[in-house]
This record gives C-alpha cells, structure tokens and sequence, in this order.
C-alpha cells in the first residue's frame, strides 16, 4: 500500500479532482445544448475512445476481451444512465434543448475514474498483466458511458422534435 500511496502524487490527485468537479458541473446543472451541434461531442468521444483503447491495447487477447467487455458494459451503463436525464425542448428555440443530468451518471463516472486511477497507480510498482488490462477496460468503460449517454439522449430530443 505504501507504494500505492507514494504513486498518488498532487499532479495525479489534482488532475482527479479536475476531472471529478468538470464531470460534476457538467453532469449535474441544467444546460443548454444546441441540437444541431449535438452529435459532435459522441463523434469525439468515439475518436477518443478507439484513440485510447489503441494507444493502450497490448497485442493480447486478455487485453482485448477485457476492453470490449468494457466497451459493452459501458454501453448498457450509458444507455441506463442516459435514461435518468430529464430533456425538455425550448418552446420559443426549435434548435435547443435543455438537459439536466443526475446523481446516478455523475456517480458512474466520478468512481469509474477513480478507480482506473488507483488501478494505474498500483500497476506502476506491480505490474500485473490482468489489472493492467483492468485499467484498459476502464478506460473504455467510462468513455463508451459518456458516448452513449451523449447517443441516448440525441435520440430522445429527435424524438422530442418528431412529436
């Protein structure tokens, strides 16, 4: 644990704790979204995701079945997520939608992150070829949430403007 605990260093936990409150501030206030501009950030987030997972990947079939078991775990997550978000169109903007996220997505994501921190960090002094893998799945759990939280609730404003 002491090796766990000497890895943890300010730069890592302030990174963290950035990443946690931008999460926060996002996934918790009311926002306004344009709806023509809201397939841009899953577009992104793909792109990060298979950037991350190559980038990370070992030539292993661990290391793949381990990420695309994320990859699926973190899709029925978003979806399930994406389901407790509220989304009501602007009456006098036909181009916008306000949404409101909850407790539920910020706390998926918030402990996914800090979890692949810690696993990261313990696999710096130990490596273990399974928790690095771990970390790899992680990684692709938390992006593909966000992807198909961002994909789940663009369906539902389309169907919201089809109404």
């Amino acid at each position: 644990m002491n090796e766990l605990h000497a890895q943890l260093t300010p730069q890592v936990l302030v990174f963290t704790v950035l990443i946690g409150l931008l999460i926060a501030s996002r996934t918790l206030g009311e926002r306004q979204r344009r709806v023509d501009r809201w397939w841009l950030l899953p577009a992104v987030l793909l792109l990060l995701t298979v950037n991350a997972l190559w980038a990370d990947l070992s030539a292993s079939a661990v290391s793949v079945l381990l990420a695309l078991l994320g990859v699926a775990g973190g899709a029925v997550v978003g979806e399930l997520t994406a389901r407790t978000q509220t989304v009501r169109l602007d009456p006098e903007r036909l181009n916008v939608a306000w949404v409101r996220g909850s407790p539920l997505t910020l706390a998926v994501l918030v402990v996914s992150l800090a979890v692949r921190v810690a696993l990261r960090t313990y696999v710096l002094n130990h490596p273990a070829g399974l928790l690095t893998h771990a970390t790899t799945a992680l990684l692709a759990f938390s992006l593909t949430v966000l992807f198909m939280r961002g994909y789940s609730m663009y369906r539902r404003v389309q169907q919201l403007r089809a109404a």
